[in-house]
């Protein structure tokens, strides 16, 4: 056993010790196993050509015993090697080991049968046997070298039991001219052995990178695992968090929407004297930068949560910032701030959603008024040969180099260090961020500190589609950019006189505030804080107008009350208001046909929606009152 270890260059305690020694001694085996299956067909094939060769050279028993002795023991290496190729990829050390002896008894008689050739049949009187004798052995010894890949030792033992009797034979014959031979034949096994060592320690080399590959892909792998399972907890994460920001926007939409409603109603009940009314501004003002705040939150959700569609479609770019400029400019008169368009068409068609770009190019304005203290704020169009290019110049603080990216981040604002509420929280050009994304339009920033800033749109003119999905509030491009002119006003004095005014919410605090405001405006409010309630209020009196909450905490929705009310009221006067911000949720109320308003709602809001869906528009005198 010892002797066999020795040979092999490995015990038992080695190859359970080293891992690369193990799997060096498993490949090896693998290689040389497959060499000997191969070989077997080889030999026999030479043996026979020998036979033939030889015949007449050699006493034909001795020959024939000879070639049938190198056929058998080749046999019976290719017998052992698939038996050990069998169980191969399991071997254990101990296997291994074993395996190394089986093959060492054939690696070492093999080549001394084929080395006896010399001293059986090779003479000094007969060149042709003996250089017959002399090439089998160089053969052998070359695939010998081959077949003992990773054992140097053996190999130097195989191919000297082989060549080397050549060597002797050669010296001993006592002819002059075979001393040469034994020189090229020593040399000949010199080379093989180097040629045995260097291919042994590639071998060896190989072997350690195919063991580094299988660790670094087990890592790979276990990365995989690990990134699959964070990513598991991420879409776990995202849900709970849409469900909980569903929830909350919910929560806190409701106190939003009555504080509104509140304040409008307010608004008309408070006396004359200047201080009161200089009151009542500040507290509509205060509300009203706590909704923007509000909305902005919810707007970045949804575009972070990828529930936003966007509708393509045809539209003049020229008629969309006619009417961001005719909405911003009272703030820009207030603030002493030149609001101008200019461009070089009359009408420069876009391809994209005028809704999503209203309000990108609008909040683009509006931050560009509430940075600039002087001067002026300039909207410039543009046409390239793809793109429709539209500029927001401004006169303002200007941006440094340094802060160009982090505008764009969320609630940054570079020059409000005291974080002047009147100047937003820094959501505006994150949406912009947001939205461009969507719209596939590129913002580029050019701006001097002091000086002021230009941003500028590259908006695309091709009619692809755009695959986005989003939770905003649908609009045709004709409800967007075709104002009503004089008809558009902000109502104080709404006259419901003689209407009913179903009302069902679950929050005490709504239906108390749209109660006074339904009052206030002659009205009279049927009111219902759950479906049975509404259902009952709608089976004893004739409704004209009916105001819903989607989410009434029950396992009826404000929905499915519309749709039963419909049987009774045009569909156009119910509207369902919701805070709910799910997609999922956004897209079934959407599709209802109902009207669909989110939380909060003023009371300008709500007169508009009750003026327009009621059809007063067209009568002037009874919807509004004397607003002096």
């Amino acid at each position: 056993m010892k002797l066999f270890e020795t040979v092999c260059g490995a015990q038992v305690d080695d190859l359970q010790s080293n891992e690369v020694l193990l799997e060096t001694t498993r490949r090896s085996q693998e290689v040389r196993t497959r060499q000997s299956l191969l070989s077997m067909v080889l030999v026999s094939i030479v043996g026979a050509g020998y036979m033939w060769a030889l015949w007449d050279h050699t006493d034909h028993v001795v020959l024939t015993l000879w070639v049938v002795v190198i056929v058998a023991l080749t046999v019976q290496r290719s017998v052992i090697s698939k038996q050990i190729r069998m169980d191969l990829e399991d071997a254990n050390a101990q296997t291994l080991v074993q395996n190394e002896m089986d093959l060492v008894i054939t690696g070492i008689t093999l080549p001394l049968v084929v080395g006896a050739g010399y001293w059986l049949f090779c003479s000094p009187d007969d060149n042709i046997t003996t250089l017959a004798v002399t090439l089998i052995c160089c053969l052998y010894a070359v695939g010998s070298t081959v077949n003992t890949v990773a054992q140097r030792r053996m190999q130097g033992l195989m191919v000297s039991l082989n060549l080397g009797q050549g060597v002797l034979f050669f010296l001993f014959s006592g002819v002059t001219e075979y001393y040469a031979l034994a020189l090229q034949v020593s040399a000949l096994l010199l080379l093989l052995l180097g040629f045995a060592i260097r291919m042994d320690d590639m071998f060896v080399d190989i072997v350690k990178s195919q063991l580094e590959i299988r660790e670094q892909n087990k890592k790979l792998l276990q990365n995989r695992i690990e990134l699959e399972v964070a990513l598991e907890d991420s879409v776990d994460a995202s849900k709970a968090k849409s469900q909980f920001l569903a929830a909350a926007s919910h929560d806190l939409s409701q106190p939003l929407h009555a504080m509104s409603l509140f304040i409008g109603n307010l608004k008309q009940t408070v006396g004359a004297s200047e201080k009161q009314q200089d009151l009542i501004r500040k507290i509509e003002t205060t509300s009203e930068i706590l909704k923007q705040q509000f909305d902005g939150l919810l707007d970045m959700t949804r575009y972070d949560a990828g529930g936003v569609t966007v509708q393509k479609q045809m539209f003049d770019l020229n008629a969309l910032c006619r009417i961001i400029v005719q909405n911003e400019g009272p703030v820009a008169q207030q603030r002493g701030v030149a609001l101008t368009i200019s461009g070089d068409a009359e009408v420069l068609e876009v391809n994209s959603d005028p809704v999503l770009l209203g309000r990108l190019v609008g909040n683009l304005v509006s931050n560009a008024i509430k940075f600039t203290s002087e001067g002026s704020v300039e909207l410039q169009l543009e046409q390239s040969v793809e793109h429709a290019i539209l500029t927001v110049t401004d006169t303002g603080c200007g941006i440094s180099d340094s802060d160009k990216e982090r505008i764009f981040e969320d609630f940054v604002q570079i020059d409000n260090i005291e974080r002047n509420r009147e100047k937003g929280a820094g959501l505006g050009l994150s949406i912009v961020r947001r939205i461009a994304s969507l719209l596939d339009v590129s913002v580029a920033v050019e701006s001097t500190p002091s000086v002021g800033s230009k941003f500028i749109l590259s908006i695309p003119q091709d009619d692809s589609v755009i695959a986005s999905i989003h939770n905003e509030r649908s609009a045709s491009a004709a409800e967007y950019l075709e104002p009503q002119g004089d008809e558009i006003h902000h109502p104080l004095h709404l006259d419901l006189e003689g209407l009913n005014i179903l009302v069902v919410d679950d929050d005490i605090h709504i239906r108390e505030a749209i109660s006074a405001f339904v009052s206030s405006r002659n009205g009279n409010a049927l009111l219902a804080s759950s479906i049975i309630e509404a259902r009952e209020l709608s089976d004893n009196n004739e409704v004209d107008f009916a105001i819903v909450d989607d989410m009434l905490g029950s396992d009826t929705t404000g929905l499915e009350l519309a749709s039963s009310l419909a049987n009774e009221i045009a569909l156009n006067r119910i509207i369902v208001v919701t805070g709910n911000i799910l997609p999922q949720r956004m897209e079934i109320l959407r599709s209802s046909g109902f009207g669909i308003y989110s939380k909060p709602l003023s009371a300008t809001q709500l007169d508009e929606i009750l003026s327009e869906r009621l059809n007063y528009r067209v009568n002037k005198e009874r919807v509004y009152g004397n607003s002096a």
